[in-house]
């Protein structure tokens, strides 16, 4: 049986095929998320053992030194502020969210009274969020046709900045 095409002429339905398409389009574009991921090299824990919040993050390098930070928030809590341990003195730009695209830049981290450097960030129920570290530029995305869509004022899921967002219904429709 082929797929139901049909299904895309209703609004959810292609707003997720968009919001898919833009997932698949932030992941090759961001070589940080693929390369160097058979050794320690590429990878590096920042919050593993926060059970009490369901909580992951951790940052993903690649060959030439970018980093992206991802963090993941398992819980139908929100979390604000949320405190990741951050390995050194960096500036924080979100990449992509499951929940919404605010244009959050220029986040710096900060120091404890023991000198280790950390972040508070927003961490919205059942998130998975993305930052570029560093003063390196985020990668340019091609425009979609729902960007464009998106930048009418009229249109209630619009998050600011050009930026896509995550299909109303997502983050509602995966409750329980």
């Amino acid at each position: 049986q082929s797929l139901d095409w049909l299904l895309l002429e209703y609004p959810a339905h292609a707003e997720m095929q968009e919001f898919v398409a833009h997932l698949n389009r932030f992941y090759t574009s961001t070589p940080a998320l693929y390369q160097q991921d058979d050794g320690w090299e590429g990878f590096q824990w920042m919050q593993v053992d926060d059970a009490s919040h369901s909580v992951l993050a951790f940052v993903r390098r690649d060959a030439k030194g970018k980093e992206i930070l991802c963090v993941f928030n398992f819980t139908p809590v929100e979390h604000y502020p949320y405190r990741i341990p951050m390995a050194r003195e960096t500036v924080l730009d979100q990449a992509m969210s499951n929940v919404d695209m605010r244009d959050i830049k220029g986040i710096k981290t900060e120091q404890d009274e023991d000198g280790k450097f950390y972040v508070d960030i927003e961490l919205s129920p059942y998130e998975a969020v993305f930052y570029y570290l560093g003063d390196s530029p985020a990668p340019k995305a091609k425009g979609t046709k729902l960007q464009k869509q998106q930048k009418a004022k009229n249109d209630p899921t619009h998050c600011g900045a050009g930026t896509l967002p995550v299909p109303a219904n997502i983050y509602t429709s995966h409750r329980l």
